[in-house]
This record gives C-alpha cells, structure tokens and sequence, in this order.
C-alpha cells in the first residue's frame, strides 16, 4: 500500500486475525473506487483485504446498508453462487480495529478481463448467473421515484475551480437534464416487480482463471432488493460493450438468452422505460462532481480520481446515449423471439 499508515494497519490486523508472520509486505490491489484493496499473504493465510472508505462509514445509513447487504450475501452464499464471500468471525463480517472497517476475504486468483477479451460463452455465463441471483428475494415493490438531481448549482461553481471540466459539463447539461425528465416519466411504465441485484456486476467485478471458465463474483458490499428488469438491460449491455468504443450486439443477445433460459418468469416489460430509468450513471457522475468541488471533504488524490471518474462516465453516457435504438432493438427482438 503506499500510505503508511495503512500498511500499519494491515499488519494489526495480521495480528489480530493470529495470522503468523507476513511472507511479503501487504500489496495495495486494484479495487473500487471508494475503498482500498490489498493482499495480505501469511504464514497461515492468503487474504484480500477490503479497507473501507471513512468518508462513506461516516454517513448515517452505511452500517445500515452494509449489515443489509451481509444479509442477502448469505442467502448467496447458501446457494453455492461463485463469488468471493466475506469471511466470519464471531458472526460478523464486518470488522473493526482502532475506528476502522474493513472485510476480509480468501484470496481468488483470478484477473479481470478487458472488454474486447469476453466472449459469447463469458456473456452467457454471467447471464446465466444474473439469472439465479434474480430469483432470490422475489417481491412486489412500490413504484420507485428518480432522485432529485440539479447539476445546475455545482457545474455553475465548477468555472471558478476548472476549467476544462466545466466547458465538458457545459456540454453535456443538455442531455443530462433530458435523462433525467426522461426517467421521471419512464417510473409510471416500470413493472414493480423486485428481487436481489448485484447493483454493480459489470466486468470491473469479475475475476476469470485462466481457463477463462472459472470465475467468481466480487464487491457484493452494495446488494439490495432492486429492479431485476433495470439490472438486466444495464448489466446486458456492461457485458457487451455498449458504452465503450466497440459494441458487440452478439454478446448481449447471447447474455439476454442464457438469463432468459434461467429465469423464464420474469414480467414483460416496456424496455424503452427502462433503458430511461437508468440514473446511477447520474448519481455516481454528481458524486464525483462533489468530490471536485468538495476540498475540505476530499483528498488530493480523491480530487483528482473525481475528476477522471467526471470524464469517463459522461463520455459513457454519450455513447450509450447514440446506441439508444441499437440497444432497445436488440432487447426487444431476443425477449419477442422468446413469447
């Protein structure tokens, strides 16, 4: 890890856990985005350690969220699902030492694949998984509500704070404020059916063996009970390279069909609603925008990552954005070959 006050930590938690003397130092792995990853290599264990944000520890509804999420993770796990599973001790799986949080987890060796190495047979398989992850948890839900999101006021201060992530806002306020009125109209044609959702199983959380059979699922820290419908279409096209330079409609249908040969009983649904409910691309491009804005609140370094995240998502959003019709096409030809 490069901060030192981490790799102290990480050997406290050695000592805690009675895990023998360190073979290595504690390695800082590539993880989220929020929280810090390091290997933890042992005379004892080969561990991933999940080093939680404080800044999202200390939001009032974190412990919350995360006790909830350990919830459905068990119900997962009880289905053998293949994914990384946080490990237990005295009946927790989140741990805390001196203030801070942090899981644990057996190592996986395994590596994430880029978008142009997935195959057919990859998007099958996650559609596969998508599917059986689906059938926990089925429920009826109310209709959900779009989050208030105002980009006016931040992207107003960004003119005194950076330029060039200004003029790239200025440019894209337009269609943000036309998705967001879009999902607000979309909730009414929304099926309110609901079950377990990853909320985030995009390649990123995907480790492959190199058989590139084998495979786990990670970063189960944000399960909840969501739309299976909105996590199909926007996991359909993370898997098929829809907001990416090249989109490979052949592998979203292949992952659309496995889901569907798993899970036959999922409701119709209006698809072009869907598609315009989606706003955690929004959310997540607000946050990062705080993170630019915010200094008493965010790092340097956090700062920085606010702004490249800034970049990427709306350069993401203008793509998916340009293959609207190509999408919802491919979405709706599979599930009308399958009535």
């Amino acid at each position: 890890m490069q901060e030192k006050e981490d790799l102290l930590f990480l050997q406290q938690i050695a000592r805690e856990w009675d895990l023998g003397n360190l073979l290595s130092p504690p390695k800082k792995i590539s993880g989220g985005l929020t929280h810090k990853m390091a290997r933890l290599t042992t005379e004892k264990a080969d561990l991933a350690v999940k080093l939680l944000s404080t800044e999202i520890m200390a939001r009032e509804d974190a412990k919350g969220n995360f006790s909830a999420a350990e919830e459905w993770e068990e119900k997962m796990e009880a289905l053998s699902l293949p994914a990384v599973y946080a490990i237990k001790k005295d009946g927790k799986k989140m741990h805390r030492l001196e203030g801070r949080y942090y899981y644990l987890f057996p190592w996986f060796e395994g590596r994430i694949l880029k978008q142009e190495e997935i195959t057919i047979r990859q998007a099958e398989k996650m559609g596969n998984l998508l599917a059986k992850i689906h059938q926990i948890g089925k429920s009826e839900g109310e209709k959900e509500s779009v989050p208030e999101m105002d980009f006016d006021r931040p992207v107003s201060l960004l003119a005194s704070v950076d330029a060039e992530l200004y003029a790239i806002f200025l440019d894209v306020l337009p269609l943000l404020k036309e998705k967001i009125a879009r999902a607000k109209a979309a909730q009414n044609h929304l099926p309110t059916t609901q079950s377990l959702c990853h909320n985030d199983m995009d390649p990123k959380n995907v480790l492959w063996q190199a058989d590139r059979e084998t495979f786990a699922l990670i970063d189960l820290e944000c399960l909840s009970s969501g739309s299976p419908h909105r996590e199909l279409l926007e996991t359909a096209m993370a898997w098929s390279g829809a907001s990416e330079e090249v989109f490979d409609p052949a592998r979203m249908q292949a992952f659309l069909s496995a889901y569907l040969k798993e899970n036959k009983d999922l409701p119709a649904a209006c698809w072009s609603a869907v598609l315009d409910s989606f706003v955690g691309e929004m959310e997540w491009l607000a946050f990062n925008l705080r993170r630019v804005l915010e200094k008493e609140t965010f790092s340097l370094k956090e700062q920085a990552l606010g702004k490249e995240e800034c970049i990427k998502t709306i350069r993401q959003i203008k793509i998916k954005e340009s293959r609207r019709e190509q999408i919802l096409s491919v979405t709706e030809s599979c599930f009308y070959d399958k009535k």
